[in-house]
């Protein structure tokens, strides 16, 4: 049986058939996810998660909060420590939450910090891995997770990937602005 830390690449629910762009002109930003995930909007924090079954439990989600009603200026490195204390406190709310690794981590001019926990919901045990990004005065919250933690494993691969390819920019208007426009006959 071959697997890796990403799953059993031999599972065909890790085969990306095709990928498509999702863009957001609106907060700026772009990934590339497999064509045949289901995309899902969320609810209670404007975001949008992708999933590969009818489980959106088990799935990559982006999280977009603007801070600028809050703030008087852009977060910096400055802020990171009050940060982390505010966000390792809000993991001890959650059951039987375990922080298996965290780091600081910096995407583009974006700067955050990354957990890799399991915790509990509804009697149902959850593995994530989350980016709590802070761009200017936006705070991004981007997460692969699994219900049970063995479908979080599964996936891995390809919700690292998803990570890997956002970028704080919408990618296809910059295509578009490179290209001009088609004379009309």
């Amino acid at each position: 049986m071959a697997s890796n830390k990403g799953g059993n690449l031999s599972d065909p629910r890790v085969r990306i058939l095709g990928q498509k762009m999702h863009r957001d002109p609106e907060h700026t930003f772009s990934f590339w996810r497999p064509l045949n995930w289901k995309p899902h909007e969320t609810e209670g924090q404007y975001g949008i998660a992708y999933y590969p079954e009818e489980d959106p439990r088990t799935g990559f989600y982006v999280l977009v909060r603007d801070l600028s009603d809050g703030l008087d200026k852009d977060i910096t490195e400055a802020d990171l420590p009050d940060l982390y204390e505010g966000i390792v406190e809000g993991l001890k709310g959650l059951p039987e939450c375990e922080v298996l690794a965290e780091a600081e981590i910096n995407k583009e001019s974006a700067i955050g910090f990354e957990f890799l926990l399991t915790f509990a919901l509804d009697d149902e045990r959850y593995k994530r891995r989350m980016r709590l990004l802070y761009e200017g005065q936006q705070h991004f919250i981007i997460y692969g997770q699994g219900t049970p933690p063995s479908e979080y494993d599964v996936f891995a691969n390809i919700f690292d990937w998803m990570y890997l390819t956002f970028t704080f920019s919408d990618l296809l208007g910059k295509l578009d602005a490179m290209h001009p426009p088609i004379p009309s006959a």
